[in-house]
Formats: structure tokens, C-alpha cells, sequence
């Protein structure tokens, strides 16, 4: 097949380094001098993205949601620039009229009921509505966006799976000892990955903490947290006051460790548009606890212990259950397996493809009339985005010149405190002047 020229938005990176741009960084690296890769241009917002050798980047300007737009317009300016076929974005943004595939991570907004009014959840919408075709990392995404925007036919929706990075692999008990001994590890513990609660707890942490807590033997536990808030939150920290608690940052080689030496991953999400790392727990011998919610059963299969969200007793009798012998070695032996039908190899191809095909499908086509209304509601946009930003500047302005007007009445008024005090002490001179040259004459 021919190939075009895409265009993808390293938008997120401007963002965070979590698992979106996991996913990205991964993908770039696979495209990475291959002729597919040979056509991308990745734009670079602020000096934020990653630097993959074999792929090439331009740098734009840092994306703000209040001027998205004016944003539309920029990127697509980038696109005619350079002849693109076709465009991605690592994070909701879009052109005016280039066709586009829009990635859907997950539908957490919407299933958890967050406030869509919120500027980034609008683009979310607007960014699904004008694309072309569409990419989901589970066959549950692909679901959910079909059941909350039913005049997308599932036909335009194609699955592309997350894949493991290579360097998760299970590590020896020599490397597991080293890391444990560096991080001051006494005790056997369960491993947190990403963030622990999150808008309206869906993370679900809480879970593992109510459980623990009520174990007997819990003050010979601990619990060691990679990544989310730097300060355990407060209803976790009420739940584990005589649990050890180790709150860390790691790189992917220190993570691999520190998912070989637990005793278990607990994961209890109540939603996840994938769950990374589930697999890569599984993939470093690490036997995993998770609930069998939204697209978890794609990832884990048969190959972890299933809780349900809420039910503490039986997520107590889960991490007793856990530390047999028998069963962690059951677990780790199926979660091996389970983890090697997920590549970044095999996503970058998917979406390679899927890129392709839309291109072409699109090339030469006439602005449709969508496409025009679109640009329409675009331009129209831009215009409000532009008078609230000169009003909020001429607010600015205003509260300036009346903290200006404040300062020169201040000042005035010290002046004349000033003018006040100066003549006093020219009085009180004259005075003393007076009486000493009365003193001598006399």
C-alpha cells in the first residue's frame, strides 16, 4: 500500500507522562525507522514529547483549552504545510478539515458521571464528532463509545490492544533482594500502581486498605504505592495507621522489581479503558487481584483473582488467599502466558493500518457538508474564545488601574502626612533656634 503522511499531536505529553503517554512513546518507538514511520510527523508542544530516534517532530506552540480554536486553526495550517492525509491526536485536539481518527482510551468521564461541562471533556465530544474512523484499546471502550454516541456505527470502530514493553520480564530473586534492601523492604508487601483514588474513587484503593486493615497478621504487611498523589490521602492514611506504607516514583527498570517482588498487584479499578498494569505485573511473574469490571477481563483473562468492588470480606479472604504457595504459583505461571498476547508491536500495526485505509478512503474527497459546519462552529468559536479573552483582559486592566488609582491616593495621602510632619519639624527648628539665640544673648 501506498503511503501518506500522518500527522499526530504529542499533545498529551504536554500533559503527563502516565499511561497515554506509555502508549504513544511506545508507538513512536515501533514506527520508528520503518517506512510507516517515514511519513509521520509528530508535533511537539513546548519541547515535551519524547525524542525517538527515526521520527520526526515540529515544534508548536503549548495547547490551552480556553483557545481551542484558535488551536484547530494552527493545526490545521501544520496539516496543509505539510500535505497530510490524515491526522491523530494523542489527546482530544483536532484540525479544521483534515481527516482524523480519533483514540479512545476509555469512557471514564462518562460512565463515572464526571462534569462534562469541564473544557477538556468537551473537546473529548467535539473531537469524537468530527473524526473519520476510531481506535479503542479494549473491545469495553469500543462498547461504551457506541452506547454514548449511538450514531457512531461500530463498523468505524477498530480495536487495537496495548502492548507490554519488552523489559518487563520476570527478575531474578537476587535483583528482587538488591531492590528491596535499597528501598529498605522488611516486610512482604502488596503493590499499588498509578493512582490511588482519583474524581469519585473509582481507582478504588480504599478497597485494599479496608481489607488489610482488618487482617491479623497486617502489622507483618505492607503496602508499597508507585506513582499517584506524593501524600497518602487522607482516608487511606486513617485505614493504615499501624501499616507500613512506602510511597514511590520509579522508571520502568526499578518498576519491574518492585512488581517482582510483591506479593501480589492488587488492582480493584471500578473502570479502566485498558489497565497496563495488570500486564505488566503478569509479565514479571507477578500474580494479580482486580475486579471484573469494564475491559479488566479482556486484559486478565483467567489469569488473576477476582474481587468485587465493594466486598471487603471477600477481598480479605483474597490476600489470605494469595500468600499460599500453591495458588501464587498457579497465578504466576497463567499470568505469564496471559501477558504475551499483548504487543506494542502488534497495536502499532493496527493503527498503521487503520491510518492507511482512512487516508485513502478520504484522499480527494470534497469538504463534506459536516466538514463545513464544522468550520463554521469553529470559526464561530474562535470569535467567543477571543471576546472573553479581551473581556477577562479588560477586567485585568481595570482592577490594575484601580489598584494604580489606590496607589497614587496612598501615596497622596503620604505625601500630605509627609508635608505635614515637614512642617512640624521646620516649627519646632525655628523654636529651638529662637530660644538658643535668646540663651546667648542673654
Amino acid at each position: 500500500m501506498k503511503q501518506c503522511t500522518v500527522v499526530i499531536d504529542g499533545v498529551f505529553f504536554q500533559f503527563n507522562q502516565t499511561g497515554i503517554a506509555r502508549v504513544w512513546r511506545s508507538l513512536l518507538e515501533e514506527w520508528a525507522n520503518t517506512e510507516f514511520g517515514d511519513n509521520l510527523l509528530v508535533l511537539d508542544r513546548s519541547n515535551t514529547a519524547p525524542k525517538v530516534s527515526g521520527i520526526t517532530y515540529k515544534q508548536i506552540q503549548p495547547y490551552d483549552y480556553r483557545y481551542s480554536a484558535l488551536d484547530c486553526t494552527i493545526l490545521q495550517g501544520v496539516c496543509d504545510q505539510m500535505g497530510a492525509d490524515i491526522f491523530i491526536s494523542s489527546y482530544y485536539t483536532t484540525p479544521l478539515s483534515t481527516p482524523t481518527v480519533f483514540m479512545a482510551y476509555d469512557m471514564v468521564p462518562e460512565v463515572m458521571q464526571f462534569d462534562l461541562n469541564e473544557l477538556c471533556w468537551q473537546e473529548k465530544h467535539r473531537g469524537i464528532l468530527y473524526s473519520s474512523r476510531y481506535l479503542a484499546i479494549s473491545e469495553n471502550t469500543a462498547k461504551d463509545l457506541t452506547h454514548f454516541f449511538p450514531q457512531i456505527s461500530p463498523e468505524l470502530v477498530t480495536v487495537a490492544y496495548c502492548g507490554v514493553n519488552a523489559s518487563f520480564t520476570p527478575p531474578s530473586t537476587e535483583e528482587v533482594a538488591k531492590f528491596k534492601r535499597q528501598y529498605n523492604f522488611n516486610k512482604p508487601y502488596f503493590l499499588l500502581v498509578g493512582s490511588r483514588l482519583s474524581l469519585k474513587g473509582y481507582k478504588n484503593a480504599i478497597l485494599l486498605f479496608k481489607a488489610i486493615s482488618q487482617l491479623d497478621n497486617r502489622q507483618e504487611m505492607a503496602i508499597v504505592c508507585i506513582g499517584g498523589e506524593p501524600q497518602l490521602e487522607t482516608e487511606l492514611a486513617n485505614l493504615s495507621q499501624d501499616i507500613e506504607v512506602h510511597l514511590l516514583t520509579l522508571e520502568d527498570a526499578e518498576l519491574r522489581l518492585a512488581y517482582g517482588g510483591a506479593i501480589a498487584l492488587v488492582y480493584p479499578s471500578k473502570y479502566e479503558g485498558f489497565g497496563l498494569p495488570i500486564v505488566e505485573a503478569m509479565a514479571c511473574g507477578c500474580p494479580v487481584i482486580t475486579c471484573h469490571n469494564s475491559s479488566i477481563p479482556e486484559v486478565a483473562g483467567k489469569a488473576a483473582l477476582y474481587v468485587e468492588e465493594n466486598n471487603v470480606e471477600q477481598a480479605i479472604e483474597v490476600l489470605q488467599l494469595i500468600q499460599k504457595p500453591e495458588i501464587r504459583h498457579q497465578l504466576i505461571e497463567l499470568g505469564l502466558e496471559q501477558a504475551k498476547q499483548f504487543s506494542w508491536e502488534k497495536m502499532a500495526d493496527i493503527i498503521a493500518d487503520i491510518l492507511q485505509k482512512t487516508a485513502f478512503e478520504y484522499r480527494n474527497k470534497p469538504p463534506s457538508r459536516s466538514t463545513l459546519i464544522w468550520q463554521a462552529f469553529r470559526q464561530e468559536q474562535s470569535y467567543r474564545q477571543q471576546e472573553t479573552t479581551l473581556a477577562e483582559k479588560v477586567n485585568q486592566l481595570t482592577q490594575q488601574n484601580q489598584d494604580l488609582l489606590k496607589l497614587i491616593d496612598d501615596l497622596e495621602e503620604k505625601n500630605a502626612s509627609l508635608s505635614t510632619t515637614k512642617s512640624a519639624i521646620r516649627q519646632l527648628a525655628r523654636t529651638f533656634l529662637n530660644r538658643l539665640g535668646s540663651s546667648r544673648l542673654m
